[in-house]
């Protein structure tokens, strides 16, 4: 009669004319591709992955591994039909009509030079896929440094050798040594200081030449730096223990061709006070008239013209001041003629040679 089926000897296609039928094979191919597979660290490149339903027949779930390997930095993505997580790296369709397609575009950021390779598999199907041969795609990536950008990144510390509770400048220099004759734009430098109780720096403030500094993130971004110019951030912070710590600071953006100079570390060794050396303000004392540490001391105070400093309460009240001051002796711990009770006070200090107001706190043990 002309009619073909399944069970016709004289047919060899299991899928005509019922295409639902078990017999019929699935087969799903992957492929991928990238934008560029020569790429400098620091751009984009977006990978797009195609499942293609090369059956006669619909396929109900297919999951397809796409993982986001090292290297780079996932930034978004889109797919024409299901979902992908970026996080598991699996994107999941449902329903593949026979012989239709299927695209995942995954946008990434490309964070160092080297090669990659990246690859999309297929993990599970239902129906079974019956072809494996076509269900794993590679790329592979070449990455090469950007050429003619080359920032340098410089770090110092007033005082390598500070007492605990005095306060430290660390300074970073950054300049603009690149063979490129336009400025430099979008500059991330990363200073994060720690955080917590026990914390080796405690946050005083700083200051920046250009841009702005965000203590909780330790970003620093400057905007747009010229050939052969350089600016300076200065971070005051307070050192509560003892102990020797380092700071370092990282050039996050842009990566440049001499990674060797995007780091830079300063380190200071903090010890105690003691009576052969208090420190340049010798901030805790006990005014009990033992003969030891009875007064807060200013070393060398003497050599210094127009001296003047005010202490105050954690109220804010001013519990002690002088001028021109002669002796480093400077607070018995009295207040109103009476003893100032135990507790932390905080200082201004002026010097009286131009240079900054210094702050700081004041431990008074009874």
């Amino acid at each position: 009669d002309g009619f073909v089926d399944q069970l016709d000897p004289a047919n060899d296609n299991p899928c005509n004319p019922d295409n639902s039928s078990a017999d019929c094979p699935i087969d799903l191919e992957v492929l991928k591709e990238a934008s560029q597979l020569a790429a400098t660290a620091g751009s984009q490149v977006v990978f797009t992955v195609t499942v293609n339903n090369l059956s006669n027949k619909l396929v109900t779930r297919a999951l397809i591994g796409d993982l986001v390997e090292t290297g780079f930095q996932y930034v978004s993505h889109t797919e024409s039909m299901g979902t992908y997580d970026p996080a598991s790296g699996e994107w999941e369709i449902l329903n593949i009509p026979a012989l239709e397609s299927g695209t995942l575009e995954v946008t990434v950021d490309i964070l160092e030079n080297g090669e990659y390779t990246n690859t999309a598999i297929l993990l599970e199907s239902a129906p079974d896929d019956d072809n494996a041969d076509n269900d794993t795609a590679t790329v592979i990536l070449t990455v090469d440094l950007p050429e003619g950008i080359d920032l340098l990144l410089e770090k110092s510390v007033e005082s390598a050798n500070p007492l605990v509770g005095e306060e430290v400048v660390f300074t970073i220099k950054l300049i603009n040594q690149s063979e490129e004759e336009n400025p430099i734009s979008d500059i991330v430098v990363q200073d994060l200081l720690p955080v917590g109780p026990d914390s080796q720096f405690v946050y005083v403030s700083h200051t920046a030449e250009m841009g702005e500094y965000i203590v909780d993130t330790g970003l620093w971004t400057i905007p747009s730096l010229a050939r052969n110019q350089e600016v300076l951030l200065s971070i005051t912070v307070r050192v509560p223990i003892e102990g020797i710590f380092a700071n370092t600071a990282t050039i996050l953006r842009p990566l440049d061709s001499n990674t060797v100079n995007n780091e830079a570390t300063a380190v200071v060794k903090v010890s105690l006070p003691t009576a052969a050396d208090p420190g340049f303000i010798f901030n805790q004392f006990s005014p009990n008239m033992d003969g030891t540490n009875d007064f807060m001391k200013i070393r060398d105070i003497a050599t210094f013209a127009n001296t003047s400093i005010e202490i105050f309460n954690r109220y804010g009240n001013l519990v002690f001041e002088d001028k021109n001051m002669t002796q480093d002796e400077v607070w018995d711990g009295t207040w109103k003629s009476e003893d100032a009770p135990s507790g932390t006070y905080f200082y201004l200090l002026d010097l009286g040679d131009g240079s900054e107001i210094k702050k700081g706190w004041i431990q008074l043990i009874r």
